[in-house]
């Protein structure tokens, strides 16, 4: 079973952000950030989605509802970006597992 890791949060002025990142501990710990959530101290929504897949969009996408959100997350999950940060990861792991097996 893997080892849960905290999405770190923080405060900045009124609001609270939310960051999440893919990482790889067997990498150094290395992370990679795919999406920022953004919203009001006290209430969730309407929470701003930042994520690299929205940036040709005129403004962040907004949830207004635990729907909404689940539909942006889904969304940014399943983008080309994060595919790639995931393919880039998977590469660096098995790549760095060869590197010790041949030590």
């Amino acid at each position: 079973m893997a080892d849960t890791v905290p999405i770190p949060s923080s405060e900045e002025t009124n609001d609270i952000v939310h960051d999440m990142d893919l990482g790889a501990r067997t990498l150094g710990g290395l992370s990679i950030n795919v999406l920022r959530v953004e919203h009001e101290k006290d209430r969730v929504y309407p929470a701003t989605v930042v994520a690299e897949c929205f940036e040709g969009d005129s403004s962040w996408p907004m949830a207004n509802s635990p729907d909404d959100f689940i539909k942006l997350l889904s969304r940014v999950l399943r983008s080309g970006h994060v595919k790639s940060i995931i393919n880039s990861l998977l590469a660096k792991i098995n790549e760095q597992g060869r590197a010790d097996a041949s030590a």
